[in-house]
């Protein structure tokens, strides 16, 4: 009987890169920092500091795992068992040459677990030298799933000795993730105060910044939107945004849901958004739909629920981080019945890189920001008009 050899380690960042869950918080900080300084100047000045503090922490916060031991199942195959791999078998020398097989079985064992995907890959602070081993089936947006054990042996072995292999995985898992809980609950409670103190300073610097300005004694430009260009618009467009234009008792439609990971806003993500909205499109954008006092998760689910098409723009941050991953989701639930709602857009990826993390994805036509940003409007609208 074996614990089969395509388990691959748990918790072994530390065995394997030489990083360790410690470091992977302390980088968590700085895409917190990241993210608060990518907020509209604004936006940050007027908002209400206890709100924004909060969905900051919301999209920041680390999940522990947890494993649902009751709620296991299982799979199970007939196979070839080669009883040559049994360290306790002994065979005569004329046998040793080649393998030995008998009628076997294969169990596929399924743990459901919930809490963030990645963190599977993460050495506590606290480890031992053994690692358990398993499959991580992470659901699409990387929270929750479930961990595949696969146990192979012969067909008339005891149930003890399948047993025997299985339960110290589980008691493995279950120390590691005591051990995880532990740094993650510290980073938890640290959080609130770390996001007000970055937010503090953010403000501290741009009213420094500001004040460098007026001291110069010329107006700031204005935050608006840009215009859409003097030249004529196509008739096209025009009479298709006069149909969509709702009525003022009717809840306002947008053409296009920017979808981007934070990283990604000034690159790509910004002059995109603006770019679309200089062709006519009415376009959700955080920067452009945001205002002061407004719920983050709230305006976001209205933009996606009220938008014809998802702009999504895919990058190795988009797939790393979890927020815009359920913006994804939320896009994904509109295309029903032939209904061809989401848009991609490669960032800094190819179709491998894409295929890494969404096979379906990366079978969809995409266009790449590496044509430059006209190209890729132009690309983009006529998916838009049909």
């Amino acid at each position: 009987m074996t614990f089969a050899d395509d388990n691959p380690i748990l918790f072994a960042s530390r065995m394997k890169s030489g990083h360790d869950l410690g470091d992977a918080l302390r980088q968590q900080k700085k895409h917190v920092k990241q993210y608060v300084d990518s907020v509209g100047r604004d936006l940050l000045s007027e908002s209400n500091e206890e709100a924004l503090i909060d969905e900051v922490v919301e999209k920041f916060i680390v999940h522990p795992l947890a494993v649902d031991r009751e709620s296991m199942t299982r799979d199970e195959t007939e196979i070839e068992f080669d009883i040559t791999t049994r360290p306790d078998a002994y065979f005569p020398d004329s046998h040793r040459a080649g393998p030995i097989f008998v009628p076997g079985l294969r169990l596929v064992i399924h743990l459901p677990f919930s809490g963030d995907a990645d963190l599977w890959d993460l050495t506590p602070n606290a480890s031992s030298s053994t690692y358990p081993h398993g499959n991580v089936r992470a659901s699409t947006s990387k929270s929750g799933g479930r961990i595949e054990f696969i146990i192979e042996g012969r067909s008339d072995d005891p149930p003890e000795r399948f047993k025997g292999l299985l339960d110290p995985q589980l008691d493995d898992i279950d120390r590691y993730i005591g051990w995880q809980r532990k740094d993650a609950d510290e980073f938890n409670a640290s959080l609130s105060s770390f996001v007000s103190q970055v937010i503090q300073q953010r403000r501290e610097r741009t009213a420094k910044q500001d004040g460098i300005g007026a001291s110069l004694g010329i107006p700031r430009a204005s935050r608006k939107a840009p215009e859409p260009p003097s030249r004529e618009p196509r008739t096209k467009r025009t009479r298709a945004a006069a149909r969509r234009e709702p009525a003022p008792s009717e809840p306002k439609q947008w053409d296009v849901f920017v979808c981007h990971a934070s990283e990604d806003k000034a690159e790509i993500a910004r002059p995109l958004a603006e770019a679309l909205q200089a062709e006519g499109l009415n376009v959700w954008y955080d920067e452009f739909s945001m205002t002061v006092g407004d719920s983050l998760r709230r305006k976001i689910n209205e933009g996606i629920a009220r938008s014809r098409f998802g702009v999504v723009v895919l990058s190795p941050t988009f797939f790393s981080k979890e927020w815009p991953q359920n913006e994804l989701d939320g896009l994904t639930a509109l295309e029903v019945e032939g209904r061809k709602v989401i848009l991609p857009v490669w960032h800094e990826i190819e179709r491998v890189g894409v295929a890494e993390f969404s096979p379906i994805l990366a079978d969809r036509l995409a266009a790449s920001t590496d044509e430059g940003l006209d190209v890729l409007v132009a690309k983009l609208l006529r998916a838009i008009e049909g």
